[in-house]
Order: C-alpha cells, then structure tokens, then sequence
C-alpha cells in the first residue's frame, strides 16, 4: 500500500472513531435519561416556600414551581419523588454533589450557582424587595412612645401641678382683696386658671392682679413657670419627630444601614445582605420572619420579590406592605446536576408550554392578571 493511501486510510478511520463515539456517548446519554424515566425515580429537591411549593393537609405537594414541574414531567413521561430541603444552598449542594437530580422552586440563577448546577431556560423574572410594618410608617407609635417616656410625663405632671396650685392662691387672694370677686370656690377657680394659662402662653391678662410686691412674685412665677412647660412640650415633641424620621420609615434600600434587617437563611436574601455588612437576623421561613416584623423584633424583610407579594395578598389581616424598587433582579429557573441528560428535554417541554399559554395561566392563578 502506498503511503498517500494509507494516509488516507488512516484519516479516514480516525473520523469514523470519532462519529461512532459521537453516537455512543449520545446514546449514552439517551439511555441515562430513559433509565430515569423509567427506572428509578428522579429525585426533585424542593423547599417550602409559598406559593412556590406548599404542602397540603393530605400529603400532596402544590405550588407554582410544583405544577410546572409536574406538568413537564408528565410530557416527558418520567417518574420523579419530591425530598424537601430547609434552604435553597441545601439543595445546590445536593445538586452539585449529585445526590439530587432537580431542583424545583424560586431558585435565582446567578453566576455564582452555575458552578455547581445547570440551570433550565428562565421560568418567571424575579428578585428580592424590601417588606415592612405599616404601623410604623407614619411614625405615630414612635411620637407616642417618645412623648410617653415616663420622664416626660412626669415633668409634663409637676408644670400642671405647679398651675393648679398658683390658680388656686390667686383664688384665694383675689376673694379676700377684691369685693367683686366671685364668691363661688369653682367658679373663682376656673376664672383664676384662665388668667394663670393666659399669662403663661401669652403674657397678657386682663386680670387686675394681686396688688403689692406679693403680686408681682406670683406674677413672674407665672410666666417662668409657663416659659418652662411650653420650652418643654416643644422640645419633646421635635425630638419625637426626629426620633420618628430616623428609626420609623425604611423606603428602599438605601435605607437599610443601620436597621435590624430579617431574611430567609440560604438564600440570595442572606448573601445580599451579608454583601453589604447590614445587621441580619436569619429565619427558617418567611412566616417566621413575619411574625418578628410585627412583634418589632427587626425593622424589615428582605427576600425575593415575588414571595413577599403573594405572602402580602394572602394575608390581609397583617399590617405589611413592600416598598422601594426590585433589587438585584434575576430569574428563577429550575436547577438541574451538572451534564444532566434531563434539562433539554426538561427545555424543550418548558418552551412549548409557554408558547401554548400554560405557564402565563399558572402565573395568573397565583399571582393575579398583573
């Protein structure tokens, strides 16, 4: 044989080895996703998380993340069991060690997770937002606290003490100095405290007064004593307002230093804020994290957009409400081991559901027509 055909010969098988491992290793992969399908189920890590996935007084789970998944894996035809997670890292660990095939639920794709895991085509636009207690958006419970300190009330207490007993001694030397006086006790009161009051806020009375230097000393007792109570009241109730201004209303993030900020633990809530070094208190679940939002133990929440909205609507009877921009925005999408054979067909299912209208009516059956 010549050397130009056996160079040809040998080219030749190389691209023959080479197309064959092409359809081996395709044929492989085929086989391990019907393997899957048909022989030991997929495991699918979820975590509870409303209204993504929720589990029924039966036993069954449901959700958002829990209906498409069970819709594409019907067209799929594959057998899958459902393992619940306490966090999002939980199951990316999982994941990424291959001891899970899927991960369901608001699972935000970021550069950093695709290290570890293969993400599906993006299933719904998300990102985290900022929910606090209404009551403290006016700043009325901080005015009341500040203006109830019990040193407040007290000095508050010895200035109305303090005009009580000089309307009383006005009384009882107007009715033995002056004939026309009243003689009734209440009626003599109330006309004494008028002029007190009126001297104290205005520094006029139309009252003749007591006559003497006696007089005049209740006289300037009177305007110290009202110049006193009034510096006070407004004082306290500026400071109140200042208090109120700087510790009762978070409107975005820009005002999340220096606040008690709560989220959910494993999640992108935890990294944002551990990012920017804010005070963070973790919780295990957002009704958890709630329930300390109301109770005043943190000043707000900072999780994923979409949760705290329908956790808003669905309880009504809670004083919360979102507030500021949408922060760090990323889709969701479903997590899938790396080179896993099941996320193009996982893909191409996802893509024709959305094309016939499937998950735009999944969107409005848990979050309404917006």
């Amino acid at each position: 044989m010549k050397y130009s055909e056996m160079k040809l010969w040998a080219s030749t098988t190389v691209r023959r080895a080479l197309c064959l491992a092409v359809v081996v290793l395709g044929i492989s992969r085929l086989a391990a996703a019907e393997g899957e399908a048909q022989g030991a189920p997929i495991r699918v890590g979820i975590r509870l998380d409303e209204p993504f996935a929720m589990k029924a007084p039966d036993g069954r789970y449901k959700g958002y993340a829990i209906d498409l998944w069970d819709r594409i894996a019907a067209e799929n035809g594959w057998k899958y069991e459902f393992i619940e997670f306490h966090s999002t890292a939980e199951i990316l660990e999982a994941i990424s060690q291959r001891k899970l095939d899927v991960g369901a639920g608001n699972i935000t794709v970021t550069r950093s997770r695709l290290s570890g895991a293969d993400f599906s085509l993006p299933f719904l636009d998300a990102g985290l937002q900022i929910m606090v207690d209404d009551t403290r958006k006016s700043g009325g419970s901080q005015f009341w606290k500040v203006i109830s300190d019990p040193v407040h009330l007290q000095i508050v207490g010895f200035g109305s003490l303090l005009i009580v007993l000089l309307a009383l001694i006005v009384t009882l030397f107007e009715r033995r100095l002056d004939p026309e006086f009243t003689k009734g006790w209440i009626e003599g009161w109330v006309e004494s405290f008028y002029h007190v009051m009126s001297v104290i806020f205005t520094g006029k009375t139309n009252h003749k007064g007591i006559p003497g230097p006696l007089g005049r000393f209740f006289a300037a007792l009177w305007v110290a004593t009202g110049v006193a109570v009034v510096a006070f009241i407004t004082s306290s109730i500026t400071s109140s307002m200042t208090v109120s201004k700087l510790h009762g209303q978070i409107n975005g993030p820009q005002d999340l230093p220096g606040k008690m900020v709560g989220t959910i633990r494993g999640t992108l809530g935890q990294t944002y804020c551990e990012n920017l070094q804010l005070n963070t208190q973790l919780y295990e679940s957002l009704p958890e994290a709630a329930r300390a939002l109301v109770g005043r133990e943190i000043n707000c929440i900072v999780y994923d957009a979409p949760v705290l909205q329908y956790y808003d609507n669905a309880h009504p009877e809670l004083p919360i409400s979102e507030v500021g921009p949408i922060i760090n925005k990323a889709p969701y999408g479903f997590a899938f081991a790396p080179g896993s054979p099941l996320r193009v067909p996982f893909n191409r299912a996802l893509f024709d559901l959305d094309e016939k209208g499937f998950v735009n009516t999944l969107h409005t059956q848990y979050f309404g027509a917006n």
